[in-house]
């Protein structure tokens, strides 16, 4: 009788524990598209229940204590929501249908601007590969290595190419006058009087940004040409001011530090003024029959005074 009275009461106690909880079930959309939000976390606030919506936005809470308690419910790029005073009575299931709102947050406009480098390597690499056309090209890197003092020499580097008079281009064995050449996009007008040509010493290599040789035609290119076009892109405007000072030195094998004869040069020759010494000598033919009766051996003697 003593065992069976204390089981009796611990049995009592948990029929009766039982009948004071009760469940918790509902569903949640989106507040403007209606759909069912799945994997939204929905929980009892100060307890470890909570549950996580299904594929149709729906949940169910079990064993919840039959008491006034208050749901929260968040949810990733919603705002969470809190739901109190909701019922929950022994034995009994509720239901809750609820809908989230997006969140939203006013963001500022940010515009980032940066400039693309065309005088590398790759950049001109890059460009031929994208181009239709057959091209080559060469970039001002590559013109600063190899040292170039102007276009002429530069573009002598492309293959295809070669020069006349060390200025004058020839694409594929056609001369100056079957090719175009555009600065910047713009048809570069001739530098000769006669002939259609356009001399390339006359543009210092050190503001060559690329040069682009076009061996066949497109619909963006002139037509009026059978050898190629030449596209020379200078550098762009430099941004802030600045200064830059440049050396070059030249060396001649058969002159530089050997001796040879010249005039007689004044205090300011270097600046191309004249000077008293540079007259020419009292003993010199004044007429160029007197000159032509000379020998050679005197006409010679008469050259070094010079």
């Amino acid at each position: 009788m003593k065992i069976i009275l204390p089981a009796l009461i611990a049995f009592f106690y948990t029929i009766v524990a039982s009948a004071q909880i009760g469940t918790i079930q509902g569903s949640v959309t989106d507040a403007k598209t209606k759909e069912a939000l799945i994997g939204c976390t929905v929980r009892i606030d100060g307890t470890q229940l909570g549950a996580a919506t299904d594929a149709e936005g729906k949940f169910t809470i079990t064993k919840v204590p039959a008491a006034t308690q208050k749901l929260i419910i968040s949810y990733v790029s919603y705002q969470t929501k809190e739901i109190p005073n909701v019922r929950v009575e022994s034995g009994n299931t509720t239901t809750v249908d609820t809908e989230l709102d997006e969140e939203g947050k006013a963001l500022q406009e940010v515009v980032v601007r940066a400039s693309r480098a065309t005088n590398t390597e790759i950049a001109v690499i890059t460009e031929v590969k994208q181009l239709k056309p057959i091209a080559v090209g060469i970039s001002a890197q590559q013109i600063q290595k190899s040292q170039d003092r102007d276009a002429a020499a530069a573009i002598r580097r492309v293959p295809g190419v070669s020069l006349v008079d060390n200025r004058f281009v020839l694409i594929r064995g056609l001369g100056s006058r079957y090719n175009n050449v555009l600065i910047n996009d713009v048809i570069a007008p001739s530098t000769e009087v006669e002939s259609r040509s356009f001399s390339f010493d006359i543009v210092p290599s050190n503001i060559l940004d690329r040069i682009i040789v076009f061996k066949s035609g497109s619909a963006d290119l002139p037509g009026d040409f059978a050898g190629g076009i030449i596209k020379i892109y200078t550098k762009r405007r430099p941004e802030q001011n600045f200064f830059d000072v440049g050396a070059t030195v030249g060396y001649r094998a058969n002159t530089t530090f050997k001796r040879v004869q010249s005039h007689e040069r004044g205090g300011l020759s270097f600046l191309g003024l004249w000077d008293a010494k540079q007259q020419v000598p009292s003993s010199f033919p004044t007429n160029s029959g007197e000159f032509n009766s000379l020998t050679s051996v005197r006409r010679a003697s008469y050259a070094r005074l010079l």
